[in-house]
């Protein structure tokens, strides 16, 4: 029994991902897109909320446009840092979209990269309460 109870403990100090922690951060970001590839880069600052409610996915909420973006699988989730991303897929276009999270500095970084007939990205970046 003690041997099981001390592997069960070291299994979860060495886990990367916390069971089931909830997130909640506020993240002022400067926001930088394309909407094609051929066109030029706008920029604009906006504020995403971002949370999970289960501890594996986050969702993120745009408050300028009042929704939801794409969920993300959580990755590493640890005292340091925060790493969700996810490949998305339909018949005429692929996205590849990637979230950061330094806990310890509240810095953040998100980036979307389309591709499709038009192509197009944006890369944000911003402090996170």
């Amino acid at each position: 029994m003690k041997k099981l109870l001390g592997i069960l403990i070291l299994g979860l100090l060495c886990c990367n991902t916390s069971l089931a922690e909830k997130l909640n951060y506020s993240c002022v970001m400067n926001y930088k897109y394309q909407n094609s590839d051929k066109e030029n880069w706008n920029e604009k600052d906006v504020e995403l909320i971002i949370d999970s409610l289960d501890g594996e996915n986050v969702r993120i909420f745009d408050t300028e446009i009042n929704k939801y973006y794409f969920p993300l699988k959580i990755k590493i989730n640890n005292y340091k840092i925060l790493i969700a991303h996810d490949i998305f897929k339909k018949k005429d276009w692929k996205i590849i979209i990637t979230l950061v999270i330094n806990k310890q500095t509240g810095y953040a970084k998100y980036s979307e990269i389309w591709y499709d007939n038009q192509g197009g990205t944006t890369y944000s970046t911003g402090q996170c309460d």
